[in-house]
């Protein structure tokens, strides 16, 4: 009896827990994950053409790399459906997003990397390339295993670069 009781309380906690596919805006509806990355955005389909997207590009960095994989934790990808609605849940998460089409944080020891957007024109051409970048930036460093600092204009002038855009 007191194993059945046990069990009963095991499979409620892991039900209370949640999935990996939760996500703290109620207001992305649409999921999509990926090999490489997990995404929410407005509606089902916009998360796909991002993650298509996001793989595409991933790709492409890789093969001007020449390397197989880069990522130890697949990034969390967030789409807003506007400006405002970035700005809005960015604020409450405690960051200024003023000013930016999107922001890249980085992964720590508890949580993956995070790309915070909002739909516009440019969010596959430049934006994401830009935030991807930055992460993968990143992971080039931090497998150095040095204290080093990658000076911050040669961090966004690779982001910059890296942009599907004639613009810089």
């Amino acid at each position: 009896m007191n194993l059945a009781l046990l069990f009963l309380a095991f499979l409620i906690s892991l039900a209370s827990c949640g999935s990996a596919d939760d996500t703290p805006f109620g207001i992305l509806k649409g999921h999509a994950n990926t090999m490489n990355f997990a995404v929410w955005a407005p509606a089902q389909k916009d998360a796909e053409t991002v993650a298509a997207g996001l793989e595409e590009y991933y790709s492409r960095f890789l093969n001007d790399l020449e390397s197989g994989s880069m990522l130890k934790k697949k990034p969390r990808v967030y789409i807003f459906g506007s400006y405002q609605d970035y700005l809005d849940n960015l604020k409450r998460l405690g960051y200024n997003a003023a000013n930016t089409g999107g922001i890249a944080v980085p992964r720590s020891a508890r949580k993956p990397a995070e790309i915070y957007s909002f739909l516009s024109n440019n969010l596959l051409d430049e934006v994401l390339p830009h935030e991807i970048t930055h992460l993968l930036f990143k992971e080039i460093v931090a497998g150095l295993k040095v204290d080093a600092r990658v000076p911050l204009w040669l961090n966004e002038g690779m982001a910059t670069y890296e942009e599907r855009s004639d613009d810089y």
